[in-house]
């Protein structure tokens, strides 16, 4: 339904009548009492309208003496005249931000459901019905309810303004906080639509900052850097347009993607905008690529990459890390006798509870394990005893990332590097991890990660 939302004037007997216009010229209405000529303006605009919730206070609504009713019902009279149909609705109110609040305001919002047009009309009642009438379009947004347009009579020069851009104007703003907090981009992508559309000079700008929002959100990893491509192509095409808006715009939108050009940034800006499931996924997906292919701490050997089994570029690095260089402890030996007495030294140093690992016993005798005789040829190319970090933080937090998503994996290997990683390495056990424990690790291992990068 589509109604009306207007704070009634005191009656003025000094009046008189006057003929007011719309800002393009093409409706033109009369009215005496400051509610009149706005309100008529908007019913011709749409005749579909139904109601006209009337906020009113008790000054508005006593009977005024030379008048022979009040001020409200005077009003209705007027307008039932050329609009018998609409109904009125009465909301009494008291001129205090708390009564407002308390009493006006929830009653207004029983009359108003999601579904509703709402128009407000913003010359009428008080010096303060206009930040009244903000506080509900505010709560409009919130639960959903569409505001088509809001008027205001310009007097002496007798105008009807549309000043729907102004108020519309706060949604803009809680479009953007939605968007630099949370990546979120439904409200800006509501703002801009006309129509149903965006507009040229903006849809293809949106649409790619979309894109790379859900693309991130919804940890589509592989895809990051080709959506950040179209977002920065779309941003410098946008710097050309003629757009006051879009120009101020702009600088927002660049400096919340700036910094998304390597994968320990994507990662953090991950974290900074507490999208934390996504910053775990990315680590555990794309940090193997950028350790080997990017930073180049570590080289795997042709014959123990994964490149023939996947096409993919990164699950090729995730692979290579995983069941390549993680698996050395199996292919350095070169008998059964041999193997047998390296995986009996280790095991005797292991709690009770943990399996044989491969990963676990590479990493944590990494040192031993390269320098053997028959080390197929992993070359680590930062200090081992770093590597060794690294590789112990990219194990917990892969481990982080499938208990926050209920993945078992392999369970057993899941329990022992769990034990392995609390018992042995000191690091939280997985059932008492926080959001505040999970952005300080992955920090942490960042830092060591770019650290080393810079150094290298």
């Amino acid at each position: 339904m589509k109604k009306i939302v207007t704070f009634i004037s005191k009656y003025n007997a000094s009046s008189t009548e006057k003929k007011y216009t719309s800002a393009d010229g093409s409706i033109t209405v009369s009215g005496e009492q400051t509610n009149e000529a706005p309100i008529r303006y908007l019913l011709q605009l749409d005749p579909d309208i139904q109601e006209i919730i009337c906020i009113v206070t008790e000054q508005v609504a006593a009977v005024e003496a030379g008048l022979g009713c009040s001020a409200y019902d005077n009003f209705k009279k007027k307008i039932q005249i050329d609009s018998p149909d609409v109904t009125f609705r009465k909301v009494m109110f008291q001129d205090s931000t708390e009564k407002f609040t308390v009493d006006a305001l929830p009653e207004i919002l029983q009359l108003i459901t999601p579904e509703d047009c709402i128009y407000l009309e913003t010359t009428g009642g008080f010096r303060d019905a206009v930040t009244y009438l903000m506080q509900i379009s505010r709560v409009l947004l919130y639960q959903g309810t569409n505001l088509e347009k809001a008027v205001y009579s310009k007097y002496p020069a007798c105008i009807i303004e549309d000043v729907t851009d102004t108020y519309r104007m706060f949604d803009l703003i809680n479009g953007l906080n939605e968007f630099q907090h949370y990546c979120n981009m439904d409200s800006l992508i509501t703002y801009f639509k006309k129509d149903g559309q965006i507009p040229a000079k903006w849809s293809f700008l949106i649409r790619s900052m979309q894109q790379l929002s859900e693309c991130i959100i919804m940890c589509q990893t592989e895809n990051i850097e080709g959506k950040l491509e179209k977002f920065r192509s779309a941003l410098h095409r946008a710097k050309q347009q003629d757009d006051p808006l879009l120009q101020t715009l702009l600088p927002i939108f660049e400096e919340k993607f700036a910094e998304l050009d390597s994968i320990p940034h994507i990662i953090r800006w991950c974290l900074d905008n507490n999208l934390i499931q996504q910053a775990l996924t990315i680590y555990n997906e794309r940090m193997p690529e950028y350790l080997i292919r990017t930073a180049g701490f570590l080289t795997i050997p042709e014959k123990f990459s994964a490149a023939g089994k996947y096409s993919d570029y990164y699950r090729i690095a995730l692979n290579d890390l995983d069941n390549g260089f993680f698996s050395i402890g199996k292919n350095i030996t070169r008998s059964k006798k041999e193997f047998n007495q390296y995986r009996e030294d280790y095991m005797k140093s292991c709690h009770e509870n943990f399996q044989d690992d491969f990963g676990i016993r590479t990493i944590d005798h990494m040192l031993q394990a390269l320098e053997h005789p028959n080390n197929p040829g992993f070359d680590v190319n930062i200090d081992i005893s770093v590597m060794q970090r690294i590789c112990l933080d990219y194990m917990y937090i892969s481990l982080m990332r499938n208990h926050l998503n209920h993945a078992g994996g392999e369970l057993v290997m899941q329990r022992t590097r769990s034990w392995y990683l609390h018992d042995y390495k000191h690091y939280l056990g997985l059932n008492n991890i926080t959001l505040q424990t999970i952005k300080n690790t992955v920090s942490k291992a960042l830092n060591l990660i770019e650290e080393q990068f810079v150094n290298l």
